[in-house]
């Protein structure tokens, strides 16, 4: 098996994927699916995100990616503080997620 898929979280307007594949990353990749963007889902997602990266850390996973497939992706995740590492693949930008 190269990747597993886990749904971390899930509701009407946002859905949070993590994808695991430890034969050619340290590290997990984040999706995240926003079907209408808003302020109370950022709120919400808020508590989430923090849960999701305590979650992770106490399992040992302290490299965090995600691969924005647009401009609003990309907005999305840095204000979930993923910062752009600089790095593409097949075209689009690996995000790493950068504890403040």
């Amino acid at each position: 098996m190269i990747s597993t898929f886990v749904t971390l979280y899930e509701s009407d307007n946002a859905k949070l994927i993590m994808e695991r594949a430890p034969y050619f990353m340290d590290g997990v990749f984040m999706h995240t699916e926003i079907k209408h963007f808003s302020k109370s889902l950022y709120k919400e997602y808020q508590d989430v995100w923090n849960s999701v990266v305590v979650y992770l850390k106490e399992r040992g996973v302290n490299n965090i990616y995600a691969l924005p497939t647009d401009e609003m992706a990309e907005k999305w995740e840095t204000k979930f503080g993923f910062v752009d590492t600089g790095v593409t693949f097949e075209g689009q930008k690996i995000m790493k997620f950068v504890e403040k």
